[in-house]
């Protein structure tokens, strides 16, 4: 093999270009290997995500005057101060 044909073969594009196609060849059959890292990736990431649980609770009551005064279905987005 010349030096050439070797540098092309064993360059990074070529490793990382099969790298890729392998992956995305995994996740496409469900080849189950893959799926569960995808999972195991999901759970870390979401986990990283966790936001603070708001303890209030909004009650929102509409009855006859507020639809005289809103209008019938579908209401307009509406600002409403808290």
């Amino acid at each position: 093999m010349s030096l050439k044909l070797k540098k092309i073969l064993f360059s990074n594009w070529l490793i990382c270009t099969i790298l890729t196609l392998l992956v995305i060849g995994g996740m496409l059959l469900e080849f189950h290997p893959m799926q569960f890292l995808e999972y195991k990736a999901y759970d870390f990431l979401t986990g990283l995500r966790k936001r603070e649980i708001s303890s209030q609770v909004v009650l929102v009551e509409i009855d006859d005057k507020s639809i005289k005064d809103i209008g019938s279905w579908p209401w307009p987005a509406l600002i409403l101060p808290m």
